[in-house]
């Protein structure tokens, strides 16, 4: 979004502000005309000033013109222009600074796709790394079932303020144009955190949802780069390389599998060390197949 247009929108919303703070929405009448003025200064400060005696009648004064009638519909159809103005702009956690200049992390909607009045609800993180990343996958407690089929991982499930999966057409749609990057938080049962960023992501159409990654930088450990090029697997569908079994439900998740992973970050919430292999939220390079994570962040952000 250019300079021009985000200062459009800023003054779009400050205009509707200030119209809204001037608008009574029980008489459902705009403070414009001289009468609306006099009758909502009447009902303000009526129990505040007592009414002194009438003085002596003045000079009849000229006849005056009618009062502008304005209506709350003015102000319906001017919140309605500026929510059109919104669902045009807010595509990324980005644009939603331009309403909101100290944003902080949450739950927001965007407009991303074509049909602009299907809002995405999504959260975004303002604090990790210089912030508005767009979170769509987070383990934090178990308490979502991630061993699913695989149109609930199209379509997503769970609660952006929790556990939850974002989607895999929605990835798809966000970030068909490869101008994204992928950075994925962790952290154990003992409070070490490390990270894992990628430079280049970007999921493929479906139905298999071919992961591109690449371009690693962090202190995790590189999970994910030889896993680029790989199709989405549920325990429902098989699109793993491996010809001898199913690697989602040996290892008990959806992901972009092939024979078969050094990351399982939708397996099972084991809760720290487990006696089975490769099955938990799992990242080999930092702490094995044999260690469930505490917490998962997977997060996009427009570079």
């Amino acid at each position: 979004m250019d300079q021009f247009t985000k200062v459009l929108v800023v003054v779009a919303v400050a205009c509707l502000t200030i119209v809204q703070s001037q608008v009574s929405f029980e008489s459902c009448s705009m403070q414009c005309g001289a009468s609306t003025l006099g009758n909502a200064a009447s009902n303000t400060h009526s129990s505040t000033f007592r009414i002194g005696k009438q003085g002596p009648k003045g000079e009849k004064g000229e006849k005056g013109t009618n009062a502008e009638q304005c209506e709350c519909n003015d102000v319906a159809e001017l919140a309605q222009k500026v929510s059109l103005l919104q669902r045009a702009l807010l595509k990324t956690c980005e644009d939603t600074t331009i309403i909101s200049q100290s944003a902080s992390s949450g739950i927001y909607t965007i407009f991303p796709f074509k049909n602009k009045s299907a809002g995405l609800e999504v959260f975004c993180d303002f604090e990790t790394d210089g912030g508005v990343w767009l979170v769509f996958q987070r383990r934090v407690d178990g308490t979502e079932n991630f061993f699913r089929n695989f149109s609930d991982y199209v379509t997503g499930f769970g609660n952006p303020k929790g556990e939850f999966w974002l989607g895999l057409d929605s990835l798809h749609k966000l970030t068909k144009n490869g101008e994204y990057e992928l950075r994925i938080d962790m952290e154990d049962f003992d409070g070490n955190m490390r990270y894992a960023f990628y430079s280049n992501f970007l999921v493929g159409a479906g139905t298999d949802y071919e992961l591109t990654v690449g371009g690693y930088s962090g202190d995790a450990g590189d999970s994910l780069s030889s896993y680029s090029g790989q199709k989405f697997s549920a325990k429902d569908l098989d699109q793993d390389t491996r010809s001898s079994a199913s690697c989602a439900l040996l290892y008990k998740g959806g992901w972009w599998y092939s024979n078969c992973h050094s990351a399982n970050l939708n397996g099972l919430y084991l809760g720290g060390n487990h006696d089975s292999y490769a099955d938990g939220v799992n990242w080999q390079t930092w702490l094995g197949y044999n260690y469930s994570l505490k917490k998962v962040e997977m997060k996009l952000r427009k570079k």
